[in-house]
């Protein structure tokens, strides 16, 4: 047996060991209606339930936000997880071995498939540690004036769960120890460190001292790790920031500081708020504004925004308004071009940072949320500080086009690097020659300002696909899971289309023809898809796709009958003959002037036919 198929066998007895609708109620109230529950969708702001879930095709629908597929899809998309990450999960839930041959990925922030059992120890002993630090606040008058002078409300204190290292070297080792806590663990997670002096009262003493403590939660609530600011820096040793060394369970270059406690409104607003400190999170928090995660003493990196594009589309950066929050929102900038996302930027007045406006600042509320609501590209804000750089003179301006082209090299997306170039172009009244080579001096692309556009282009682009699903396109996608026997009913219209037609050619949608090819090419083919359709649905499918197919078996639609879904498969059929017309009409094209009659009456004896056939079907079907 292969490992793919193992795999794949695997992941099945997951899903059939574990009811969809317990999962989904985990994170949404569900009420039963009719053979299927309802209930508000978690991936979109609704007042009137439009979430469906099917626990008897083990799938979920919303008709509001179009979302859909299977458990594993849901796991994803409600925590954020990779797919590895998600199944390792639900394979816990289920109490399901994971196989030696089944090698995945392990997510930083979860479990993995070795040292199991050290990882659930250690997020054990993270909760206990952050408890244990929580009581400390409650005891510590002073750690709670200095949280109140930062202007916190109770309840962020509270939902992020604030704790206190009062400044003694060995209270959380005395507590673990009392308690029987796994020191090496404790170790391995930097919570202690080993002492060093010849004759200690204990082996180890405590890393986090005299400190405001915050637990780093994982995108499923698990405390990962710590963060420390001083409360007193007179006196004190070490950095005024100080977090929990990397660990299996804490990487800082994949864990966001209150991802947890934002990602239900980052997915409400698809947008997220990113700030640079702890206590900026806490105060946009009590500011209102709930869609808000911080680096943990990090830069920003690739995991990071792979993290956040799951949640939401839009990722808008308000850093420190000095040198070094400037420069650090330029590389975000530039590394959000080479990851392929358009990163926003806000600018705060007098160069302060979130914290500091909301704090020593009156209207510091509406000032905030007047700034969020003039957020640009900071691509764009880049560009426009540079032509009005480049209005200092020629060396200015070679300086300034130097500068955007290398950031314009870095875009991903053609259109976008495009309109950008066509805005650089007008502001500084340059020509389409220049422009033309500075694009290929600076090798960022083969595209030209002033290309034309050929309609014979055109007319050969428009039969390669088409962005978005059709209507009917979805209508055959419905027929083809809801109509009985539909491979034989395939093969039964099939003669009546173009040679050498296929069923995925049917389809303008790339995705759709894509998904379908693949399907073929799997064990059991299409026969063993439409068998069980719902165990096709996975997070692979096209959301497009997926969004038909789960409305139509979870609302567990009819379709009328098989003369429904030949009349579909033959208007689709309609479109076939239109290309296989337009090749042969190609070919005609490139024989003229060459000297090959026969081929040129043998090719237009078979226009004529085709188009004689297009004309019948048009007007039967029209």
């Amino acid at each position: 047996m292969t490992k793919a198929k193992l795999s794949s066998e695997w992941i099945q007895k997951i899903k059939d060991s574990i009811n969809i609708t317990d999962v989904v109620g985990e994170h949404v109230v569900l009420k039963s209606s009719g053979s299927n529950a309802t209930g508000l969708c978690p991936f979109h702001s609704e007042r009137t339930p439009s979430f469906s879930v099917s626990s008897k095709k083990q799938l979920y629908h919303c008709y509001g936000c179009k979302a859909g597929g299977d458990v594993i899809s849901f796991v994803m998309e409600v925590n954020g997880l990779s797919f590895s990450t998600a199944v390792l999960e639900l394979a816990d839930k289920a109490q399901i071995k994971i196989p030696k041959e089944f090698q995945m990925g392990r997510d930083p922030a979860g479990s993995g498939v070795a040292n199991d059992s050290f990882i659930a120890t250690a997020h054990k002993l993270n909760r206990f540690v952050a408890a244990f630090y929580r009581q400390n606040l409650f005891n510590s008058k002073s750690a709670q004036d200095y949280l109140a002078k930062r202007v916190l409300s109770s309840e962020a204190e509270k939902n992020f769960y604030l704790g206190y290292a009062s400044e003694g070297w060995e209270e959380l080792t005395k507590k673990l120890s009392k308690s029987k806590a796994p020191m090496a663990v404790a170790e391995k997670l930097g919570l202690i460190q080993r002492s060093k002096k010849e004759k200690p009262t204990f082996d180890h003493f405590d890393l986090f001292r005299g400190r405001v403590v915050f637990p780093i939660l994982n995108s499923k609530g698990k405390v990962a790790g710590f963060g420390g600011r001083l409360i007193h820096q007179e006196g004190q040793q070490g950095p005024k920031y100080l977090n929990s060394p990397d660990s299996e369970i804490f990487q800082k270059s994949k864990l966001l500081y209150g991802l947890y406690q934002a990602k239900k409104y980052i997915r409400e607003q698809d947008e997220v708020i990113l700030v640079e400190g702890f206590f900026d999170v806490l105060s946009l928090v009590a500011a209102g504004v709930n869609n808000v995660v911080a680096t943990c003493g990090t830069q920003l990196s690739v995991d990071h925004l792979k993290i956040l594009s799951r949640f939401g589309k839009k990722v808008t950066i308000i850093f420190d308004g000095d040198k070094a929050g400037q420069d650090a929102t330029l590389k975000a900038m530039r590394l959000g071009l080479k990851s392929g996302l358009v990163l926003n930027g806000v600018a705060l007045p007098n160069g302060l940072d979130p914290d500091e406006l909301l704090s020593k600042n009156p209207d510091g509320k509406e000032i905030l949320k007047e700034s969020l609501t003039q957020s640009k590209p900071i691509i764009d804000a880049q560009i426009d500080q540079q032509i009005a750089f480049a209005k200092k003179g020629p060396e200015a301006q070679t300086n300034a086009l130097k500068q955007v082209f290398s950031w314009l090299g870095e875009f991903k997306d053609p259109v976008g690097k495009r309109v950008r170039l066509e805005y650089i172009k007008n502001k500084m009244s340059l020509s389409s020659e220049f422009m033309n080579q500075m694009i290929k001096t600076m090798d960022i692309g083969s595209l030209r300002l002033d290309s034309p556009v050929r309609q014979k282009v055109k007319k050969v682009e428009r039969f390669k696909g088409e962005s978005s699903l059709s209507e009917s396109e979805a209508v055959l996608l419905r027929a083809m899971v809801l109509t009985k026997n539909f491979t034989l009913l395939w093969e039964k219209v099939r003669c009546d289309l173009p040679p050498h037609s296929k069923m995925e050619d049917l389809f303008d949608y790339l995705p759709a023809k894509k998904w379908i090819k693949e399907l073929k090419e799997q064990a059991g083919g299409l026969n063993q898809f439409f068998e069980n359709p719902q165990n096709y649905l996975g997070v692979e499918t096209d959301f497009q796709v997926k969004a038909v197919l789960a409305e139509a078996l979870v609302a567990d639609m009819s379709f009328d009958d098989n003369e429904n879904a030949k009349t579909v498969i033959e208007q689709r059929g309609s479109r076939l003959w239109a290309r296989f017309s337009h090749a042969i009409k190609e070919k005609l094209d490139a024989l003229e002037g060459a000297n090959n009659l026969e081929l040129q009456v043998k090719l237009m004896k078979e226009y004529l036919d085709v188009q004689k056939k297009i004309k019948e079907r048009n007007r039967f079907y029209g």
